[in-house]
């Protein structure tokens, strides 16, 4: 047994302790959210602020490129500024993610978030994990999971 399920009235319980958290910390209270609204009132625009941020590393950076830069991967993730190692991979890899989110969104690409974290777009059969995208391409498990090609390869993105 899960110990939410012990709790009664969960919506308004965490509706006080947001209230209370703005009231003590003297900010503003937060606005109830439908679960299926915050990928895009929440994640889409600090995605959209991430993949802005670093747009330089993504110049001239296309779909097609993607294949090439994650057998790479660590090469180009030294680019990126932190310290570690895995620290920069990961960097990398979020920015692409990032990118890619925001471009299969504008692109109409319907935007799942039932996994805080895990964000899936979806467009017909098919279904991209943005940010898996550079891990899986580099395991050789993207094209096979996710039908690379649906990403229209030959086109190049507008990043920022």
């Amino acid at each position: 047994m899960q110990a939410i399920t012990l709790l009664k009235d969960t919506p308004a319980l965490e509706s006080a302790l947001s209230f209370y958290l703005a009231r003590v910390n003297h900010m503003v209270p937060l606005k109830p959210l439908a679960w299926e609204a915050t990928g895009t009132q929440i994640y889409l625009p600090l995605w959209k602020e991430h993949a802005d941020e670093d747009a330089a590393y993504l110049e001239g950076v296309t779909p097609r490129a993607l294949p090439k830069i994650a057998k790479k991967l660590d090469d180009w993730a030294d680019e990126f500024p932190e310290a570690n190692h895995d620290a920069r991979r990961s960097h990398a890899s979020d920015v692409v993610g990032a990118a890619l989110a925001v471009v299969l969104h504008e692109r109409g690409w319907k935007l799942h978030t039932e996994v805080p974290g895990d964000a899936r777009f979806q467009d017909g059969d098919v279904e991209i994990y943005p940010f898996r995208v550079m891990e899986d391409l580099a395991e050789g498990t993207l094209r096979r999971r996710f039908g690379i090609n649906s990403v229209r390869p030959r086109e190049s993105l507008p990043w920022s």
